[in-house]
């Protein structure tokens, strides 16, 4: 009888330890999912940053590429004239913004969605470190 108990007891201690030990780990993996989550999160809004600007940049490449645009700019900011036009410099009024017609903002991305519950655990259970 004493030594049923005594075993019983251990195989306890046992499946307590070993309980123990999934907890520690299963938290190890979330925290570490959480911090990937937040890198991820981070870079997709970088990503989604320079994916704006570079459409933003070829836009604006193929704008300056046509002769409409090479002209206006020679016209606007390179003072220049045709032969027979006659060159008017207008005075600024002062406190006016300067008016940039080729400017374009970068577009704000947009946020990524975040996963279902049932997919982080699955993550954290069967996911490889």
């Amino acid at each position: 009888m004493q030594r049923q108990r005594l075993r019983a007891f251990w195989w306890a201690v046992t499946v307590v330890f070993l309980l123990a030990l999934v907890a520690f780990r299963v938290a190890q993996r979330w925290t570490t999912w959480q911090q990937a989550e937040a890198h991820r999160q981070v870079v997709a809004t970088r990503y989604a940053a320079m994916v704006g600007t570079a459409t933003a940049l070829v836009q604006e490449a193929t704008a300056v590429a046509s002769p409409e645009f090479v002209e206006v700019r020679a016209r606007t900011e390179g003072k220049m004239a045709r032969k027979g036009e006659v060159l008017v410099h207008p005075v600024p009024v002062p406190g006016a913004p300067p008016a940039e017609a080729w400017a374009q903002p970068t577009p704000t991305p947009t946020p990524t969605p975040t996963p279902a519950p049932w997919q982080v655990w699955w993550a954290l259970f069967f996911a490889r470190p």
